[in-house]
């Protein structure tokens, strides 16, 4: 599943930067590096302090942000890194919601 995945990611022209998080997801980096333009694929190993600043210093004024993952991955770290680095969310701020749910989408 996390190739096929990949091979969708790679097909999305609209994507600025797609940030992959966690061991599971080089299969997923893989097939979108094989579509996308070099650059604009960063896979990380966690969102632990140094990589939820990392993803949270590749997002730019006017990027839609589609946080996807499971509750374990913590993905709202990126979020939170990005407020402490001084730049206001514009929008309605969206937090998880349970299994089932919209994803978390932020806009700034």
């Amino acid at each position: 599943m996390h190739r096929e995945v990949g091979e969708a990611l790679g097909r999305c022209a609209w994507a600025d930067h797609v940030v992959l998080v966690g061991k599971l997801s080089l299969f997923t980096a893989e097939r979108a590096m094989k579509s996308l333009p070099a650059g604009r694929v960063t896979l990380l190993d966690d969102v632990d302090g140094a990589g939820a600043a990392k993803a949270a210093g590749l997002l730019r004024e006017g990027d839609v942000v589609l946080l996807k993952g499971s509750r374990r991955m913590g993905l709202e770290r990126i979020i939170e890194a990005y407020k402490v680095a001084g730049t206001p969310l514009i929008g309605p701020e969206v937090k998880p919601v349970d299994k089932g749910g919209v994803p978390p989408v932020a806009k700034r």
